[in-house]
């Protein structure tokens, strides 16, 4: 993976929602704009977690929250795609 650009997260929702910083492993979903309508577009395998990719949005299965800013990261990039929120 070759970073050309620097992805923004905005976990500002979450913090709200949880009244705590996102850490730990789960399920995580980031989106381009605070809410996020689920509609899976495609579905990608990649480093043992399923990934969905949606028009706007990128849900990580069973990975802790670093393991899953990146893969968001990766596909963010590839979407061309300035920022995400970490969705609560």
């Amino acid at each position: 993976m070759t970073a050309t650009k620097k992805i923004q997260f905005d976990a500002s929702e979450y913090v709200i929602s949880h009244g705590t910083n996102p850490r730990g492993r789960g399920s995580w979903a980031f989106s381009t704009t605070r809410e996020m309508d689920y509609e899976p577009e495609q579905e990608k395998t990649y480093d043992e977690h399923k990934v969905v990719v949606g028009p706007s949005y990128i849900w990580v299965h069973r990975s802790t929250f670093t393991e899953a800013k990146r893969l968001a990261a990766f596909f963010a990039k590839d979407k061309n795609w300035p920022g995400l929120y970490v969705m609560p």
